[in-house]
């Protein structure tokens, strides 16, 4: 039986407030916002006739991409996204199927999950706090809205170290996001520190940053970046400025973003994983995944998703971003739009 190789990174969160949704519904029209819109709309409605499937327990971290249970898993967390493709349908058109059928997964995936404190398992359900987010106040009742918010904390509360890196990235910004959907509003404005310290413990002076010296892969780096730039837009809302701002050590997230575009024009190529340190890349290379190849060539194009959450605070970099989206991302430009309107509501 031929191996089936799977991974699951479900698209970065970018969070919108109430004006900011506001200003997205009053762009529907453009015909730059509507093209988008339409992708994430067929999706929605084919998730009306969609039932959720949520697990008790994620069976993904620290398994090679073919091991059967990461595989039946990952089956069950594509309810993330059908759930954001519902969730941003019923932002902008308010139709009571799309928050109703949203209400429907998120109340399934609450009543069931066990929270574990796993970061790179639980940073799945980054959807779940975009659901509660959106839905508090208008589509679940006082005894669902209660059942989810003590999900959500049992799951935030177990996360938010003081370490770096990308699972670091991954703790905090799930952290953060319990901070934000619960309006826990001290504990959100501790993302400042935590974002800073994270870029300090994380991100080099030279650019590079300490997931690509320890797994040598371009994936690794920018997947931590993108984390990190995921934190910065939950905090953001309270005013942090920390994109071009330098640690001690002389490391920052543009440095590190801008480390990236030399690869991403093609002027360099980077060989992943020749000289990884970490045994799970070398054994799912061994169980045969083609993506774990030492020396294979880095795409491009898996720096859209961190390009485009960067381009929020430094707007040049969505020309870059567009020059690269991947064909086989979906709703891509979706999570531009996001990214732009949030950009016309964040302080220089």
């Amino acid at each position: 039986m031929k191996k089936v190789f799977v991974e699951f990174d479900p698209p970065p969160m970018v969070f919108l407030n109430a004006e900011e949704r506001a200003k997205l519904v009053a762009k529907a029209k453009d015909p730059i916002v509507a093209a988008a819109f339409d992708e994430i709309r067929q999706q929605a409605d084919k998730a009306l006739a969609r039932e959720p499937a949520p697990l008790e327990k994620i069976h993904y971290e620290g398994r090679v991409s073919s091991d059967r249970r990461r595989v039946e898993t990952v089956k069950h967390l594509k309810d993330m996204l059908v759930l954001r493709a519902l969730l941003w349908a019923h932002v902008m058109t308010k139709d009571k199927r799309y928050g109703d059928k949203a209400k429907s997964f998120l109340m399934a995936w609450a009543t069931t999950y066990k929270p574990t404190g796993n970061d790179v398992n639980e940073n799945k359900l980054d959807s779940c706090f975009l659901a509660y987010y959106l839905l508090k106040d208008s589509v679940l009742s006082d005894e669902e809205r209660e059942t989810v918010a003590k999900w959500l904390e049992s799951i935030s509360s177990r996360h938010g170290g003081s370490g770096g890196g990308n699972r670091a990235a991954k703790g905090i910004k799930i952290s953060m996001l319990g901070a934000l959907v619960l309006d826990k509003q001290d504990k959100l404005k501790s993302g400042g520190g935590k974002l800073k310290r994270l870029i300090r413990k994380s991100l080099c002076a030279d650019g590079t940053s300490h997931d690509l010296h320890a797994r040598d892969s371009m994936h690794y780096h920018t997947s931590c970046l993108k984390n990190i730039l995921e934190v910065l837009h939950v905090v953001r809302g309270g005013g942090v400025k920390a994109y071009d701002v330098e640690s001690k050590e002389g490391g920052s997230l543009k440095k590190s973003v801008d480390y990236v575009l030399p690869y991403v024009r093609g002027e360099k190529i980077h060989k992943e994983w020749v000289n990884t340190k970490v045994g799970l890349d070398k054994s799912r290379w061994r169980a045969g995944d083609p993506y774990y190849r030492p020396g294979k060539p880095w795409d491009p194009t898996e720096a859209y998703e961190m390009l485009v959450l960067a381009s929020t605070f430094d707007p040049s970099l969505a020309k870059v971003a567009q020059s690269i989206k991947p064909k086989n991302l979906e709703c891509a430009a979706w999570l531009a739009v996001l990214a732009n309107v949030a950009a016309e509501n964040t302080p220089e």
